[in-house]
This record gives structure tokens, sequence and C-alpha cells, in this order.
């Protein structure tokens, strides 16, 4: 039904007409109607009769059930008046504040209903949600806490192939990502670029085994034999590498480079080889930073009957590094000269802690 010609389509505020006698009486009331409803802000919602001391101007959405002076206005807006009570009719999409909990409410054309937060597209908390980020928020800290004994925080993806992963981001560039990324199996990747990355930890979904791709770690054996002049520590250079994890073994001079600070494991094994009268002793010692074996955590010796191409001494020491040490591996040979010998004389190491 289209509205009267004397009144707004909307909110039903008088009009003033032409050559109309007492044109305040309809400014006023005009005025009266802006003022209820305009940053519209209202006591309550959940009163059926009205309150037995209200002020000029109360404001209140009538619950369903009403009675006394509110009966017949469920969902109307109340109005404390000079006069008592006036009801305004919501119209759909009407929108008030509810002072008692500070709840949002939006007139449906039946009830009034706190705005649906359940298919919201993106949502920014002090923050811009974009099409991607369809979540943002910028706060000191999140709370996730439990409603009864425990909580849970899900990420779920599509298939083996796809990611599900924490990823840690120094001014906006990945430096650390921890979860299942192209697999099924939890990983922890680190980053000094944002762009190339590195396994630092692997745990397979199948067994559980962990390992540490990145840790350092090397396995190598003399290529030839290395003659050894007697009475003084000689450093065992000359290795063919079967494993050196982190490239810090130099395979040529024997010296291994922590690249980290932190606790190593070494071990040396090397098998004498007779190149004239036998050594009454052999020794295996283990370096460090240019020092000759020294004390009994670094060295190992063996004093039985020596055979040639088959006597072996070996020595495994645990050392605390700093980044840049370097650790090389000794032998020795009592009064007389002898060999280590090619393939079966050894050196590795791995970074333990």
């Amino acid at each position: 039904m289209p509205a009267p010609s004397d009144q707004t389509p909307i909110l039903a505020l008088p009009y003033i007409l032409p050559a109309q006698a007492q044109k305040h009486v309809s400014h006023n009331e005009a005025l009266r109607l802006l003022d209820m409803l305009v940053q519209l802000a209202v006591q309550d919602r959940t009163r059926t009769s009205p309150p037995e001391h209200p002020t000029l101007g109360d404001r209140h959405i009538v619950a369903a059930g009403a009675g006394d002076d509110w009966a017949g206005h469920d969902h109307h807006l109340a109005v404390f008046e000079p006069h008592g009570w006036s009801f305004l009719t919501p119209h759909p999409g009407w929108i008030a504040l509810d002072q008692s909990d500070l709840q949002m409410l939006v007139f449906d054309g039946t009830l009034w209903r706190t705005p649906e937060l359940q298919t919201l597209p993106q949502l920014g908390i002090n923050a811009s949600a974009d099409a991607t980020n369809r979540l943002s928020l910028s706060a000191p800290a999140t709370l996730l806490n439990h409603e009864g004994a425990g909580h849970q925080l899900k990420i779920n993806k599509a298939a083996p192939g796809e990611t599900a992963s924490l990823l840690m981001q120094s001014n906006w560039q990945g430096r650390a990502e921890f979860g299942l990324a192209g697999s099924d199996d939890l990983s922890v990747k680190t980053s000094g670029d944002g762009t190339s990355w590195q396994v630092a930890q692997h745990i397979d979904a199948a067994s559980g085994i962990v390992s540490h791709p990145q840790t350092p770690a090397f396995k190598a054996y003399l290529t030839a034999d290395l003659p050894l002049a007697p009475g003084a520590w000689v450093p065992l250079t000359g290795f063919t590498q079967m494993l050196d994890r982190g490239d810090a073994l130099d395979n040529i001079t024997g010296a291994f480079t922590a690249p980290l600070a932190g606790l190593y494991v070494f071990t040396l094994v090397w098998r004498f080889k007779a190149t004239g009268p036998l050594p009454s002793q052999i020794r295996a010692g283990i370096g460090v930073n240019g020092a000759s074996p020294s004390g009994p955590d670094q060295m190992t010796q063996g004093d039985a009957t020596l055979v040639s191409q088959e006597t072996a001494v070996k020595t495994s020491v645990l050392l605390e590094l700093e980044t840049g040490d370097t650790v090389r591996p000794y032998a020795l040979t009592a009064g007389q000269a002898g060999a280590a010998e090619a393939l079966f004389s050894a050196f590795h190491g791995y970074k333990l802690a």
C-alpha cells in the first residue's frame, strides 16, 4: 500500500504541507520520531512488562508474551514519553544495540535477532582480511581456551600432496614451517631468506621414525696408505668421502669444521701397515684447532704385538665445539715408522646436540 502523501514512505514522518496551519506541530512530531529511532539503543529486549520507574526517553524492545501496558506490542519498540509509553512497529532491517549485553540486533520482519556469524565470507579483527587470508587478526596475543576439559586446534587438508602447516614469518618472509607439507609426514622446515628451505626434522607418518636431514655428519676412509714418521703425531690426510652431510669435511686435509656450536662425536680407526721393523706402540687421537691430541679423552693407544694389516687402533671422543672450530684425526707410531693402511683406516663424526 502506498504511503499517505502527507508522510515519508519509510519512517512515516509527517510532511509540512502547503498552507498548513500550526506547521510546528508536524515538524515537532517528525523530530520526536527521529529522536526515538536515530542511533537506536535500547535498555534491554527481555521484558514483558514495563519497568516500575522508567526514565524519560527509555527505550525497550518488548519481549514475546507482553502484558500490562505493553500487551499486544510483542517485538515493538517501546519508548517512554511524558504522556506514557509509545510504540513503534519495526521494519525489516532495523538495527538496534541492546545496552544490557552490547549485542547488535537486526529485525528480520518477525523477530529481533543477533547477526549470524556462521557464514561470513571473511573477517578482519583489527586487520584487513582478503580473498586468501579470510580470517585476519592483529593483536599482541591470541588465546584459544578450553570449554570443559581440553581444546584442539585443527588444520585439515584435502589430500596427502597438499599442505596443512603453521608458517612462521619475519617481516612477511617465511622463516620456519611446521606441519604436513606436501605429504602426510610431519616436518619442520627452516629458511634464512624466505626462498630456500631445508628440512630440519622429519617424522615418518607410518613408522614414527625421526630423522634430522641437515644434522652435520660425515664418514671417510684413507684413499692411499699414509706413511707415519715415528715418535710424533701425524695428521691423517687424503680421504675419500662416503658421507658428508653439511659439507663440513675437507677430504684433502682431513679437517672437519664445526658449522654450529654444540656437542659432537668423532671416531677414528686406523689399521697398522708395516714399512720396516715393527713399532713398539701405535696410537689414534683427535686434535682440535691445529693442536695435537692431548689427554686420555682425545686418544687411544694399542701396545700389544702388532701385526701388519691386521692390528687396528680406535678412539671415540665427545667434544663441545664452537662455530668454526676444526677437528682433525691423528696417528702415532712409537720407535719405528709404519703406515696407516688405505681403505681400512676411517674417520667419521656427527653433531649430537
